[in-house]
């Protein structure tokens, strides 16, 4: 099992946090790219390419492709997920399901995450307690600074 470190929402994680445990679902912005599915990426760069196109004004493309790819292809179910504010660690839920898109208009600070997966909060888990245990940064190739990152160590179940 992986374990990843997803930050929850940039511009406000304590509600995003909120939600996520309410609609027990973890989920990732860039939505206006579309459907992962549909659209037949076959790559993070593809991805990547997809979001300088659809958002010119961010300059997070490489990093958004990276963390979509591993979102939609990478992430299993049984995986756990710490969910980061920014500034702490918040909790802990396990991946659910696959990869869903969205369409359905959320509240205004949610309604680009429309990349998700099921996923339901594992209350007795301690997110400072697992980030140690998953030797506290990323997997060899990830960046910290990405809103979603592997773990550095994983565990068998």
């Amino acid at each position: 099992m992986n374990v990843w470190r997803l930050v929850a929402h940039h511009y406000d994680p304590d509600f995003a946090i909120e939600w996520y445990q309410r609609r027990r679902r973890i989920a990732l912005g860039w939505g206006s790219i579309g459907d992962i599915t549909q659209k037949r990426f076959t790559s993070a760069q593809d991805i990547s390419d997809a979001i300088k196109r659809t958002y010119p004004i961010l300059n997070n493309a490489f990093s958004g492709g990276q963390c979509l790819w591993n979102f939609y292809d990478e992430i299993k179910e049984g995986d756990l997920v710490i969910l980061s504010t920014g500034k702490s660690r918040a909790l802990v839920m396990e991946v659910q399901g696959r990869y869903e898109w969205k369409a359905a208009k959320e509240p205004p600070s949610m309604e680009d995450y429309r990349h998700q997966r099921k996923a339901h909060v594992i209350p007795d888990k301690d997110p400072d307690e697992l980030w140690k245990r998953a030797g506290a940064g990323p997997a060899m190739g990830y960046n910290i600074r990405w809103a979603l990152i592997k773990m550095a160590k994983s565990f068998d179940n």
